[in-house]
């Protein structure tokens, strides 16, 4: 039981510190495998400890997995965009999973002016970064690609605090935690690759792990009793 509870925490500080040092002394490609090795035992982790409907995240774990390991050859065109289409799937897949407790919610008008300012700036700020790729951004099908993705984050994001702000429980705190990782993620692998900023790869891997331990998390708890509970994030 104790171990259940402790092995994704201590088992992601060790993957962390692995994931640095292949950073550190190794290439991209070797970076790239451990990323998708360590994504692969959380994946592992699951699929052990999960039981009933908790099974409902693993799809979007394995799409996260394959998109790693389409990741190791993100230099093919063709990998390339279908690692974007996986990626997508992933993240739709996580918010089609919280989606029957939120879709009932009911928003304040201010709420929803609110909701609507964060959206317009959070979708120009991902035309902002599109231009900043310049020319790593290749073809018209690669920038759909990438927008299409920018959005499924956006949406993901929405997703979740609306999430959180609905139960504001042990189960929304761990959902969010891993949805804005696994988002800050992304946007450090954007910086290190594409504005060729090589020392974002660091934070880069410390916001995915932690997503990933968060997610597992996540799936750990009973959704029937965690969404009557208060917060208590130990």
């Amino acid at each position: 039981m104790y171990v259940k509870k402790l092995l994704p925490g201590f088992g992601g500080l060790f993957l962390l510190l692995v994931n640095i040092l292949i950073i550190t002394y190794y290439g991209l490609e070797e970076s790239r495998w451990i990323r998708a090795f360590s994504v692969g035992l959380f994946v592992a982790y699951f699929v052990v400890f999960a039981t009933g409907r908790k099974f409902n995240l693993l799809p979007a774990l394995l799409f996260l997995l394959i998109a790693d390991v389409l990741l190791i050859y993100y230099e093919n065109p063709i990998l390339r965009y279908i690692n974007f289409l996986v990626g997508i799937l992933a993240y739709m897949f996580l918010a089609a999973h919280i989606f029957p407790y939120i879709r009932n919610l009911k928003v304040m008008m201010l709420q929803k002016l609110l909701f609507t300012i964060v959206l317009i700036i959070n979708i120009s700020l991902l035309f902002f970064l599109l231009e900043m790729a310049g020319p790593g951004i290749q073809g018209s099908l690669h920038q759909i690609l990438f927008i299409a993705y920018g959005l499924s984050m956006i949406f993901l994001v929405v997703f979740a605090f609306s999430f959180n702000h609905r139960f504001s429980n042990r189960a929304s705190f761990f959902f969010i935690v891993a949805v804005l990782a696994l988002i800050f993620s992304d946007i450090s692998s954007f910086i290190a690759y594409y504005l060729e900023v090589w020392e974002f790869y660091y934070p880069d891997r410390l916001f995915y792990i932690a997503g990933l331990a968060a997610l597992v998390k996540f799936g750990s708890i009973d959704k029937k009793e965690g969404m009557l509970q208060k917060p208590d994030y130990l």
